[in-house]
């Protein structure tokens, strides 16, 4: 069914017949199906592919502008002027931690420590520390949400060791300021 060698006028009667049967009272339909939707996939993932295949090995292949996270272990106030660039996005709603008093202070989002945990043993964060009985971390979302989309990404306060973490799991995509003894220019 799902190989795309072969008769596929027989592929669609059978998705059909499938499509056709009856559905108890109160289930829902059995299969369901779109022709429209499934052209949208195919035509998305070979233009990815193509896309892929002419830009070597270049790690953005998409049309899409290659985007940075940048990453300050205090507050913004303290960074000298011009170092960064104008059209960054501040994304500080992307930082969580289970500390309500740093969540206010920041600009973070908070999160009962039960819902971080859970988060975190799912893999949704960048990078993340417990820090005197708090959690902190980066959510993944930004990925997402501002660096996908082709926007640079600012987030402030970020402890050290989270710091120490997103060098480790994002060096590429990192541009950090503000940490301990470093020069707070961008790398």
């Amino acid at each position: 069914m799902f190989d795309s060698r072969g008769d596929l006028a027989l592929k669609r009667a059978r998705a059909e017949q499938w499509e056709a049967l009856s559905a108890r009272s109160g289930d829902r339909e059995r299969f369901e199906h779109s022709i429209d939707w499934a052209s949208q996939i195919f035509q998305r993932t070979t233009a990815a592919l193509r896309a892929r295949a002419q830009h070597g090995s270049a790690p953005n292949a998409s049309s899409v502008r290659t985007a940075r996270l940048f990453v300050v272990s205090r507050t913004i106030d303290l960074m000298p002027e011009g170092w960064l660039p104008a059209s960054v996005v501040r994304a500080q709603e992307h930082c969580v931690t289970s500390d309500v008093g740093r969540a206010l202070a920041t600009g973070a989002t908070a999160f009962p420590r039960s819902q971080f945990l859970n988060d975190r043993n799912e893999g949704r964060y960048l990078a993340s520390c417990e820090i005197d009985g708090k959690w902190f971390g980066v959510s993944k979302t930004i990925l997402t949400e501002v660096i996908g989309q082709g926007a640079d990404a600012l987030v402030t306060d970020v402890p050290q060791r989270v710091l120490e973490v997103l060098r480790v799991t994002c060096p590429g995509l990192l541009v950090i300021a503000g940490a301990e003894s470093e020069d707070p220019t961008p790398r």
